[in-house]
């Protein structure tokens, strides 16, 4: 298990090793298989899960499949798949560079998808996918572990050469090395959290 989301019904989205997306009902307590469309590309070693669109559109970062975009509804308790859309480097139309995804967010109004990927830095996706990256000067390393947003709308990125904090007002970025006070420069895969006093939290290798 590598990924674990909540969405407002209080139901749990579980990433895997495996393949596809398992669900613990919240109501039954049963675990059950988010059904996929045959048609639909198969992916597995889902690594980030994360809802938008009031729990209607459902993002999905795997390790070696890219970013995966499914419109969920749920009806009478289930969920069902209205739309599938894979995202990866071999799509010459968009600019993802890697197939790596470990972290995804969104800015404070769920206008824009922040994710990052494993060697292709921080991405922002804008006007129905059109990706803009990160260039390499402006982060401290490429590999991006956890993406989580302050109070204040501020993008923080766990990387394995310390943190980022971007401004997304003015794409200002500063960035925090074990010379600042961090336990570590390096960070670790899936480890952070934001509490309900918006307090972040970042988990490293020390």
């Amino acid at each position: 298990v590598y990924a674990l989301r909540r969405n407002k019904a209080n139901d749990i989205f579980i990433g895997t090793e495996g393949t596809g997306i398992n669900i613990l009902n919240a109501a039954t307590g049963q675990l059950e298989k988010l059904e996929i469309p045959d048609k639909s590309p198969p992916f597995k070693a889902v690594y980030n899960i994360y809802f938008t669109n009031n729990d209607s559109l459902l993002w999905v970062g795997t390790s070696g499949y890219g970013l995966i975009k499914i419109n969920i509804s749920r009806e009478q308790g289930r969920y069902h798949v209205k739309g599938f859309r894979q995202y990866n480097s071999s799509d010459k139309n968009i600019s993802l560079n890697n197939d790596v995804v470990y972290a995804i967010t969104s800015d404070p109004e769920d206008n824009m998808l922040w994710f990052g990927t494993r060697g292709g830095g921080l991405n922002k996706e804008e006007n129905d996918f059109h990706l803009i990256q990160y260039a390499d000067e402006k982060l401290n390393n490429k590999t991006i572990h956890g993406i989580l947003k302050d109070h204040e709308g501020k993008i923080w990125i766990s990387t394995n050469q310390g943190l980022s904090s971007l401004n997304v007002k003015n794409n200002k970025i500063d960035n925090y090395t074990l010379n600042d006070g961090l336990q570590n420069d390096e960070f670790s895969d899936g480890a952070f959290f934001k509490d309900h006093r918006d307090f972040l939290y970042f988990g490293g290798v020390s």
